[in-house]
């Protein structure tokens, strides 16, 4: 542990001081583009609630998804390890291969942490690892087994319920905690309660399933565009509801008496895309709208925090958290602690990186496989399958609209070797992406 992180350790003195060590609840939102979000500077006010809870929290300003898709994400979240290495797949439950490693779920229940996630992912709920119990069965487990993406086929998922079943767990929890809540809306389909239906869409368009669904994970033409924009209000909608929902299911948790016993993470597993011809996630596709995605870490007792502008990505959640509980982190996980950012330091500036699903047209035309790297304020983007690059400079151009591939070929080549060298590390990973793309 670095001398920033010792000091951050010593910030949880007085809690584990006052009544024990802080409990964890971390919170992933499905498709949340912090493109689309109020606190991040889009121009609808879509996230007043998460905007007021990030006041006395660190907002990380670039922070970047690991993968375009809710599998691969979310597995990068839990064990700090990228996807070319824990190879879970996006089309399936079961990983494709690699070693068992250690996750967050396996070091805080080593330290006596109780465990539970909570998934709202279809009506129901998948939730394993009771917060009363030590016991059996691991949060890895259950992303290996049993949660998968599955169809909207006509039904969405009931925000109050997911919330409900979430206070009923705390309700019987034995302290310290890591709770895991993931909490399906704003995925599609993009049906806000009537509530909030029609305060950024006034036309009576995309009321029902079946309106939305020509556009889900396709390309479109450009005479498509203002639909695709209407698409996209209903989708800021479904945000403003779920940021009203995330704000009660707050004053619960402060009700409860642990809104300040714990350390409590928001981020998501990608973003969504409503440009550029293509609407929706998964595909081939890794701009900003669908990498770009918001953390926001509050201490426990509200600590003052503030803007961090390091850049980061979701392998480094789990060795924040654990690093905030003074926990050593797994010699495998791929990620590093940012509580050295969160004190003011500038990061260790490592490359972050990025891979996207495999991708078929409905004629069964495949699109590959894409990887990205962003260092030195810049990313590129490499079709693994042609060779083609994309380079952008995210400081000038943060909508990357202009590649800079024929004018830094310096630049290009540098960031493209470390896509080449992260890979390598994996080889029987990249054999496989490769195989997937062609």
């Amino acid at each position: 542990m670095n001398d920033d992180a010792r000091h951050a350790g010593t910030t949880l003195a007085g809690q584990r001081a006052a009544g024990g060590t802080p409990n964890v609840i971390l919170v992933t939102f499905d498709s949340l583009s912090a493109e689309d979000m109020s606190l991040y500077g889009y121009r609808r006010h879509t996230t007043p609630f998460i905007d007021s809870f990030a006041g006395e929290s660190y907002v990380f300003e670039n922070m970047h998804a690991n993968s375009n898709s809710t599998i691969p994400s979310l597995a990068s979240i839990m064990t700090s390890r990228y996807p070319v290495k824990h190879r879970f797949d996006w089309l399936c439950s079961q990983p494709t291969g690699g070693s068992r490693a250690e996750d967050l779920g396996d070091v805080l229940k080593s330290k006596d942490y109780r465990t539970a996630a909570v998934i709202g992912m279809r009506p129901g709920y998948l939730w394993i690892d009771s917060l009363g119990t030590a016991g059996h069965g691991r949060l890895t487990r259950m992303m290996a087994g049993r949660f998968r993406e599955r169809s909207i086929s006509g039904v969405t998922t009931s925000l109050d319920a997911t919330f409900r079943k979430t206070l009923e767990i705390l309700d019987s929890a034995c302290e310290p905690f890591f709770l895991w809540l993931h909490v399906y809306p704003p995925h599609r389909p993009y049906l806000p309660s009537r509530a909030f239906r029609g305060i950024f869409v006034k036309e009576k368009v995309f009321d029902v399933i079946h309106s939305q669904r020509p556009y889900y994970n396709r390309f479109y033409p450009a005479t498509s565009q203002p639909a695709v924009d209407m698409l996209r209000g209903r989708y800021n909608e479904h945000i403003l509801e779920i940021d009203h929902k995330f704000g009660a299911f707050l004053e619960s948790i402060e009700d409860r008496g642990l809104f300040d016993t714990s350390i409590i993470v928001l981020t998501s597993d990608h973003g969504e895309m409503f440009e550029r011809g293509y609407q929706g996630h998964c595909g081939p596709l890794l701009y900003n709208p669908l990498l770009h995605i918001p953390l926001i870490v509050r201490l426990p007792n509200g600590r003052p925090g503030g803007r961090v502008t390091t850049s980061a990505e979701q392998v480094d959640i789990a060795p924040t958290i654990l690093d905030l509980l003074g926990c050593e982190i797994p010699r495998g996980m791929h990620g590093e602690s940012l509580v050295g950012a969160m004190l003011g330091g500038c990061g260790s500036g490592k490359p972050k990186f990025s891979v996207s699903t495999a991708y078929r047209t409905a004629g069964g035309r495949s699109h590959g496989r894409s990887m990205a790297v962003v260092a030195n304020g810049h990313k590129l983007i490499l079709n693994v399958r042609s060779g083609a690059c994309e380079l952008y400079d995210l400081a000038r151009d943060p909508g990357e609209s202009t590649d800079l591939t024929t004018y830094e070929r310096e630049m290009g080549q540098d960031l493209k070797e470390m896509i080449l060298e992260r890979s390598a590390n994996d080889d029987a990973a990249f054999r496989r992406l490769l195989r997937e793309a062609s």
